[in-house]
């Protein structure tokens, strides 16, 4: 028996209690009672499948075919209203409707309650896509707010609240403010679902490399700790070319991430400073390298000098710095400044037992001034490479030559 014919007949066994079995009617009742008995039971049966059979027609007419997306399975599902009962629109929110098609496929509405689902789940649909790259999402609705996140391409969640250029949205783990004109929202969003489906690369070990190229050579672009979600642009012979929390680019090996599909979120400012906090330290590292690098230079350069013309005056000093670091720009006596002042037979003031004290201190004040001057583009000397004792030198032969001090510079 159908719900509706079940319905029909206990409606009409509450009536016949009502009306014709209650003690108010009781002797009139009695005296018609065998006779009705009969004549009622004919008629309602005929008359209940007369109207179950007029019923189902005009329900089949009056069936609207809802699709409902299944949030939580990621199916279809092809829910039926039926449309029958007049109050349970009035009684259920448009929310709770939903709820009740999503566990359990169908739900009874009445045709005159019909308007309330004009609007369907694409006409409320409160997400959102991300149509640009990189888009900052802000703690206030201001171009000065904080940024507490950041939505990559095709990043999508939920609309909180529009306010004048700006929208309020929820992504992931970030709540904050988008300048609208970055986002679709409403039905164009939900057409465009497919689009918010991203691949994901999720790194398994400790300190996983992200490299300029695929190659194990390559240049580091971040060393990630384990966990470290990426996005994935494609896959290239073992490696992926993933994008970055703060939207920089590069390639980690398929053997240390784990591949996933699913919603694109945004990056929260933890993941954004995971990145940047380690660029941030490389950088500083570097820096740290150049200045000690810069001091040894430095302290070498100013030591030579001492040792080869520490009596000289500052000009005669300043002269001797500038012969090396020719010496080092032409390229014949090596590429760094160790090369030029060790190569062999060159300068046998490295020789001298005072070399090694004035690597450490400078060998004088004069002496740490001339290179450092000579280290920032203070040449006196032009492009000599060559400089003697004025008692040694034979000036005739040498030709064009400037004397400083007790030196010939050539």
């Amino acid at each position: 028996m159908s719900k509706k014919t079940e319905y029909k007949l206990n409606r009409m066994k509450f009536n016949l209690k009502r009306y014709v079995f209650s003690g108010r009617y009781f002797v009139r009742n009695a005296l018609i009672v065998m006779i009705l008995l009969t004549v009622v039971a004919i008629g309602a049966i005929g008359f209940g499948l007369l109207s179950s059979m007029k019923e189902e027609k005009a329900g089949e007419e009056e069936i609207v075919e809802v699709v409902q997306q299944d949030q939580t399975a990621g199916d279809v599902l092809d829910a039926k209203l039926t449309l029958e009962s007049p109050s349970m629109i009035d009684t259920i929110s448009r929310e709770e409707l939903e709820q009740v098609i999503n566990d359990e496929k169908s739900v009874d509405l009445t045709a005159k309650d019909v308007s309330l689902l004009a609007n369907t789940r694409k006409d409320n649909y409160s997400g959102f896509l991300c149509t640009e790259e990189d888009v900052n999402v802000r703690a206030t609705a201001a171009t000065g707010g904080e940024i507490v996140g950041r939505l990559p391409k095709g990043a999508t969640g939920e609309v909180l609240e529009q306010s004048g250029s700006w929208t309020k949205i929820r992504s992931g783990d970030v709540t904050g403010y988008v300048v609208s004109t970055y986002l679709v929202t409403g039905e164009a969003a939900s057409i465009r679902e497919e689009e918010t489906i991203g691949t994901y690369a999720t790194t398994t070990g400790v300190n996983v490399c992200i490299r300029t190229s695929a190659s194990t050579d390559a240049e580091l672009v971040y060393i990630s700790p384990k966990g470290t979600r990426a996005l994935v642009e494609e896959k290239k012979d073992g490696w992926y070319y993933v994008c970055l929390a703060d939207g920089t680019y590069g390639y980690v090996s398929a053997d240390y991430v784990d591949i996933t599909e699913e919603s694109v979120t945004a990056f929260s400012m933890e993941e954004i400073s995971a990145v940047t906090g380690w660029k941030e330290e490389q950088i500083r590292k570097e820096e740290e390298k150049k200045e000690e690098a810069m001091k040894a230079d430095l302290y070498l350069l100013a030591a030579i000098t001492y040792c080869e013309a520490g009596v000289e005056p500052y000009e005669g000093q300043l002269a001797v710095a500038n012969v090396v670091l020719n010496r080092l720009r032409s390229g014949k006596y090596g590429s760094t400044l160790e090369d030029v002042i060790y190569a062999p037979y060159q300068f046998t003031g490295c020789q001298l037992s005072s070399f090694s004290w004035a690597l450490k201190t400078g060998g004088s004040e004069s002496c740490l001034k001339a290179a450092r001057e000579a280290l920032e583009g203070n040449n006196n000397i032009g492009g000599c490479l060559y400089f003697r004792a004025t008692w040694v030198a034979d000036l005739d032969a040498i030709g064009d030559y400037t004397i400083i001090g007790t030196h010939v510079f050539y």
